[in-house]
């Protein structure tokens, strides 16, 4: 089973206006470790991105599950998405010691670089900012002077994606979900069939259970831009 991220947990400590997390209505959690157990029976691919809708740094457990990872596959790539609040001198350390590939840090507001300037240099580099903004332009330079890898994302409503005339042709030769079949596990090992999946409403099966997973498309499907395909980035530039 190809399984492009996981969600370690649906609990979060911001409330971003784009977001969709105050209209979900399942219940909030953590990922298990049996739950994780199994998406390591079941995973296929070697690069696993640790989030979806929630906080990951939340858990405490974090670097225990990271860890856990890397023993039973120590050539998957791991990354971490964060809002960056969390995200101290002394957690970055952590994550890095016990396996963690790539940081990717969402800078939402000030709280996302709360702590950027007391990282060590020399981690710095695996640290990705993502500028979330609606201007065609923005100057983050300043964080690329700092060592970090910088970019820019199209601020957009998450959970409600629209197409744009200026992409032509097929959305599903450009989503990876539908093209290579990858999905997503929730931290109850709910696999849903897209990143864009905030609620329980596309629910295709679960981890634990034996039922064959084939993704297939719905509603919001017609409307997408095909995101979440790493080999055609439709939002994001790197600057």
């Amino acid at each position: 089973m190809k399984i492009y991220q996981i969600e370690i947990t649906n609990y979060c400590n911001n409330s971003c206006s784009y977001c969709p997390r105050n209209q979900m209505k399942r219940k909030l959690g953590i990922m298990s470790m049996q739950v994780l157990n199994f998406v390591l029976k079941k995973i296929e691919n070697n690069t696993l991105r640790l989030h979806h809708y929630g906080e990951s740094l939340l858990d405490d457990k974090l670097e225990e599950k990271i860890k856990f990872i890397k023993e039973r596959k120590p050539n998957m790539t791991l990354i971490l998405n964060t809002n960056g609040s969390l995200l101290t001198h002394d957690r970055v350390n952590s994550l890095f010691e016990v396996g963690l590939d790539k940081i990717i840090l969402s800078y939402h507001d000030e709280k996302s670089l709360k702590h950027i300037h007391h990282i060590k240099i020399l981690k710095r580099p695996k640290i990705e900012i993502i500028k979330m903004t609606d201007k065609e332009s923005e100057d983050i330079s300043h964080l690329k002077d700092l060592g970090y890898k910088v970019s820019l994302k199209r601020l957009r409503d998450l959970g409600q994606l629209k197409r744009e005339e200026i992409l032509k042709g097929d959305p599903v030769e450009r989503c990876s979900f539908l093209k290579n079949n990858e999905v997503v596990v929730l931290w109850n090992g709910d696999i849903v069939p897209c990143c864009e999946c905030f609620d329980d409403t596309h629910v295709i099966g679960n981890i634990q259970q034996d039922n064959i997973v084939s993704n297939k498309s719905f509603e919001m499907c017609d409307t997408c831009l095909g995101y979440g395909n790493d080999t055609e980035e439709t939002e994001r530039r790197e600057i």
